[in-house]
């Protein structure tokens, strides 16, 4: 995690119960309070919401994403690696309709109680600000929607506590239901439409801010610019971190199986709805990658007889960023160890690296049918899967 520091967020003390935590981690209950933008925060001192005199703390944190805010001073040292508190809903900082970053005209625009305006005057940074304008009824602007944060909550219940049987996701430690002031206020901004239900904050462990794609400036797509951010240097080191993004990519390509439970002849587990690994999904330092946006995930039940097919249609949904970003990491690891950039032999030598990756994972292994690298998926009581992984492997 890079040390710069671009927001400040105050902390408030949350009502006991608007408290929500998960049980794996209660020792870290402590940081399950509320963290507000500056533009918010300002206009809540200005009209003596949050009074002065109570002098609430200002935290150093790092913008992530349009709502969401990454604090490197709180972190834990867990799994082998280190993991930051990340707060989901701590304020937006986008204009939500003119584009670009929130100005006086961008909250003006969207006061609809003229007595506020003089205080918006007044406020000196607008960004982090919460609003009820609806975003996709899910959440109201720069907050976390009610329905999703208790699905994000109740999703990480699911990990042990940071992976589900090997697919990795990013943990909430908690929920928090906003102060009704602080709802009271954000309900007077919004454009056009309210969201109807109670506003939240989703309080999550997040290992980085790189993504794979999109939604970060640090992205896997310049593999370069990473190995060097993070200190790797040597071919082996890229070799290690390369093993753990294949383990760990698959596992999540993966997760229907993973996650599934089976009764009286039928399969529930989770599928991904309208998310992606390209934007959706953290890396960590050593390469492991992370799922990020759990309110993307829902149950899914189908017969035995149709989960294959359900598996199947949920590896290819998300296989080609799994791969786009594969093959960018596997070519900067090349060049760097001055091997051959042949294609031919390039692919050879990633299916000797993904049946080493996978050597001792618990569902998933590989095979080499009729010059194919085969993923197979076998989870206990479930019909086994083959996924062509690697076709002509060796022509």
């Amino acid at each position: 995690m890079r040390t710069q520091t671009n927001i400040g967020l105050t902390s408030l003390q949350i009502p006991q119960d608007y408290q929500f935590f998960n049980p794996h981690f209660m020792h870290l209950r402590k940081w399950v309070e509320g963290y507000i933008g500056p533009g918010t925060s300002q206009l809540l001192s200005l009209t003596k919401i949050i009074p002065n005199d109570k002098s609430p703390q200002t935290l150093d944190a790092i913008k992530d994403e349009n709502r969401n805010a990454i604090l490197p001073e709180r972190s834990i040292h867990a799994d082998g690696r280190r993991y930051y508190i990340s707060i989901k809903g701590c304020g937006a900082y986008e204009d939500m309709f003119m584009g670009g970053p929130l100005i006086l005209e961008s909250l003006q625009a969207a006061c609809r109680d003229s007595q506020l305006i003089p205080y918006l005057n007044r406020i000196t940074n607008y960004q982090g600000f919460i609003m009820a304008e609806n975003w996709m009824g899910e959440s109201p602007y720069g907050a976390q929607g009610e329905e999703n944060g208790f699905d994000e909550l109740e999703f990480s219940k699911l990990a042990t506590p940071f992976d589900i049987q090997g697919a990795y996701i990013c943990p909430l430690i908690g929920l928090v239901r906003l102060p009704d002031d602080v709802e009271s206020l954000a309900r007077k901004f919004f454009w056009y439409r309210t969201y109807p239900q109670h506003f939240y904050q989703a309080i999550r462990l997040v290992p980085s801010r790189i993504r794979l794609y999109f939604e970060s400036s640090e992205v896997l797509r310049h593999p370069e610019h990473i190995f060097s951010m993070i200190g790797l240097k040597s071919g082996e080191d890229i070799r290690g971190f390369e093993l753990n993004f294949i383990r760990s990519g698959i596992s999540l390509l993966s997760l229907f199986s993973r996650s599934a439970k089976i009764q009286n002849g039928l399969v529930s587990g989770l599928i991904y709805q309208d998310v992606w690994l390209d934007k959706d999904a953290i890396l960590a330092l050593d390469g492991v990658i992370h799922f990020a946006d759990l309110e993307g995930l829902m149950y899914k039940t189908v017969s035995l007889a149709d989960y294959p097919t359900l598996q199947r249609k949920e590896w290819q949904k998300l296989v080609f960023e799994f791969l786009y970003a594969l093959n960018n990491l596997d070519l900067a690891r090349r060049k760097l160890e001055n091997l051959t950039l042949d294609f031919r032999l390039q692919r050879q030598e990633l299916g000797t690296l993904i049946q080493e990756a996978l050597e001792f994972d618990p569902i998933t292994y590989t095979s080499i049918q009729y010059n194919t690298l085969f993923i197979v998926i076998h989870r206990e009581s479930l019909p086994l899967i083959e996924i062509p992984f690697l076709e002509s492997i060796y022509s």
